[in-house]
């Protein structure tokens, strides 16, 4: 997936960092905040990868934190809870402590009163646009996760592990604007207790394995509810 390119907001302004279908892999955001529950995590292995295995979090703060902003999501077995980012407002899990691990991301930002959903989105898409012809992106759909519309996104790359050798190195890198990370990825605007908020979620892993997950993270958007 792509980060840091510029884009354009909905008024028209010029934007920079992360565009809505980029994203910063495992960017430090999230912070171990439940030790004795990670040490028990981890006691068990790498997670795993199969859909069957999705269940909630087991930690407490993930389930409470979860339940108060409206999302329902599941997890695959023995995957690391890392934590809520400082700013409160992002949440991290991974199948493995080692940088070659599968992530799941969810971020949350306001959004300005000024500013609508569908406008939004339909910027997005614009952006998402570009994203095919400078083959950083797969494809992109409008989906609906729960009561909430979104744009999902896949990021470029090959489908299958055989054909990531019949992919150029450059090819490669430039898809995932350097990181090595492809990703699937969800946005939407909820709007709960008076409050607007864009949630942001990114399925990732290093691109050569993305093919091993996508269908435990098409599992996962299948489980996964956004409520207003």
């Amino acid at each position: 997936m792509v980060a840091g390119m510029t884009g354009k907001k909905p008024n028209g302004d010029t934007q920079t960092g992360p565009t809505p279908f980029g994203h910063n892999p495992l960017s430090g955001r999230a912070h171990i905040v439940n030790r004795d529950a990670l040490q028990d995590e981890a006691s068990a292995g790498p997670g795993s990868l199969d859909p069957k295995t999705l269940a909630p979090p087991k930690v407490n703060e993930a389930k409470r934190w979860l339940a108060k902003r409206g999302i329902e999501l599941n997890v695959p077995a023995n995957w690391k809870y890392l934590g809520i980012g400082n700013d409160g407002r992002s949440m991290t899990f991974v199948s493995d402590t080692d940088v070659a691990a599968h992530a799941i991301e969810l971020h949350l930002s306001p959004m300005p009163a000024e500013v609508s959903a569908e406008a939004l989105l339909a910027s997005q898409e614009e952006q998402v646009a570009e994203g095919v012809e400078l083959k950083r992106v797969l494809s992109f759909s409008r989906r609906t996760l729960g009561q909430v519309p979104g744009l999902l996104v896949v990021g470029w790359g090959p489908e299958t592990r055989a054909a990531v050798a019949e992919v150029a190195d450059e090819d490669l890198y430039l898809a995932t604007d350097g990181t090595g990370r492809r990703a699937l990825s969800w946005r939407g605007v909820a709007e709960r207790d008076g409050e607007r908020t864009l949630v942001m979620v990114a399925l990732s892993s290093p691109i050569e394995q993305f093919p091993d997950a996508r269908a435990c993270y098409d599992a996962i958007l299948d489980h996964l509810g956004v409520w207003a």
